[in-house]
């Protein structure tokens, strides 16, 4: 999971709690805080989504 540390206080606050929780219920998970809002620098060609959420699933994912 991500978030963008400029979305919201109420939101980001959240997220975090979110991922305190299923670190204290044991289960794994990434996350990370980025700079920005919850939309920013997605589409572009050197936005998050090219180049580390499509590369995450590739990785962690398997397809039959």
């Amino acid at each position: 999971m991500d978030w963008g540390r400029n979305a919201g206080e109420r939101f980001t606050i959240q997220c975090s709690m979110f991922s305190q929780a299923l670190e204290n219920a044991g289960t794994n998970h990434f996350e990370e805080e980025y700079m920005g809002t919850h939309g920013s620098n997605i589409y572009t060609s050197d936005g998050r989504l090219p180049n580390q959420m499509l590369s995450f699933f590739d990785y962690y994912l398997d397809f039959e």
